[in-house]
């Protein structure tokens, strides 16, 4: 690496290590305190996720039929007359098999 070697450079680090000992823990402790926030932000997100994957796990349980209204985009379609325009449900039939069939009913 262009003459010099490896011993000069340690060296200088290990007078470094030694003139600059408070700069050295900072450093060191804000690099670990940095690694530690990200892991325990991504322990929190996977806890929040399971918590909540427990919570709706069962909410279909002993449900046979689900009416939900579709979300449509009626700005194109509004004229300034106050209504809303048409309203969609989708019905689905949940079987006990866990087949499910969607039914579209436009009122």
């Amino acid at each position: 690496m262009f003459g010099f070697t490896k011993r000069p450079l340690f060296l200088i680090a290990r007078k470094n290590l030694k003139t600059y000992p408070v700069r050295i823990f900072l450093t060191t402790s804000s690099i670990i305190l940095g690694v530690a926030v990200i892991i325990a932000s991504s322990i929190f997100s996977e806890s929040n996720k399971n918590a909540f994957d427990n919570l709706f796990s069962g909410i279909y349980e002993g449900v046979d039929l689900v009416v939900q209204p579709i979300q449509e985009d009626f700005a194109g379609d509004f004229n300034g007359d106050g209504g809303q325009g048409p309203i969609s449900f989708e019905v689905t039939f949940i079987c006990k098999m866990s087949c499910a069939s969607t039914i579209f009913i436009p009122t």
